[in-house]
């Protein structure tokens, strides 16, 4: 499992993975914090994903934790390509049959290629809360937003909760674009499935707010916003291990069974 964890990491050093994810991450990170304070500035405050954030009450110890939770959606779309990416990458290139040659326990394989792309995701999240924070310092400077309480061990610990949450949550944004990208082999119909199933359930959590608890992006979302007036945080984590596990063991068994030159 180690040679394959350090082979996959091969392929996500490659400038064009981590160019792309770097890239994507940072400018999303920066725009969001921007935009939540500029509209947190107009009457209403801000509504970007999540409960109206008025400029007055920015300074509270916890607003770095939340500025960081308010991510999810867009580094989970992320997380989600880069999985789809990586592994339909290696059934178009054909890298995965040699790759098969070498390491012929295809549970092995997985179970390796899945650590390294959990250790590339948990590293992007937290260089984008760095992102985030930076920007959040910039962005209260000129808004002459008080961050006197974004210093203090409460603050330290809620950012550091964020941080971890939003890990747990983009694991399962990654475990189901990896399944896409085996059911599907392409990249390009993994991440556009992936999109159109994300989009149905935000519609489906709009029109029936009753049935969030049981739609996946809502659940994984949930994780990262420390659990929502629908689902408890308690109820969020459990579901997430739930989806990750059963995402898990389906491809697990579609990957030992299906013949990889279909």
């Amino acid at each position: 499992m180690t040679g394959v964890f350090r082979a996959t990491w091969i392929k996500l050093r490659r400038p064009a993975v981590v160019t792309a994810a770097a890239v994507a991450a940072s400018l999303f990170a920066v725009m969001m914090t921007l935009g939540t304070f500029f509209t947190a500035n107009l009457p209403g405050g801000s509504r970007l994903n999540g409960p109206p954030l008025f400029l007055a009450d920015m300074g509270a110890p916890g607003m770095p934790g939340e500025l960081i939770d308010r991510m999810v959606e867009v580094l989970g779309t992320v997380a989600l390509s880069i999985g789809a990416a990586v592994i339909a990458a290696d059934y178009a290139t054909g890298t995965l049959r040699t790759q098969l040659v070498r390491q012929p326990r295809r549970l092995v394989w997985l179970g390796g290629t899945a650590l390294a792309l959990a250790s590339f995701v948990a590293i992007l999240v937290v260089a984008a809360s760095a992102v985030v924070l930076a920007t959040a310092f910039a962005a209260a400077n000129f808004y002459h937003v008080p961050t006197q309480e974004w210093t203090s061990s409460a603050a330290v610990t809620a950012a550091a909760s964020s941080t971890g949450r939003m890990i747990l949550a983009l694991l399962g944004y990654t475990a189901l674009g990896t399944a896409l990208a085996m059911l599907l082999r392409s990249a390009i119909a993994a991440i556009g499935v992936g999109l159109v199933l994300a989009l149905v359930d935000v519609t489906i959590a709009s029109l029936a707010p009753v049935a969030k608890p049981f739609l996946p992006v809502q659940v994984l979302n949930a994780v990262c916003l420390g659990g929502t007036s629908d689902i408890s945080l308690t109820y969020a984590v459990t579901g997430t291990v739930l989806i990750i596990a059963l995402v898990a063991t389906a491809s697990s068994a579609v990957f030992v069974r299906r013949d990889i030159t279909e």
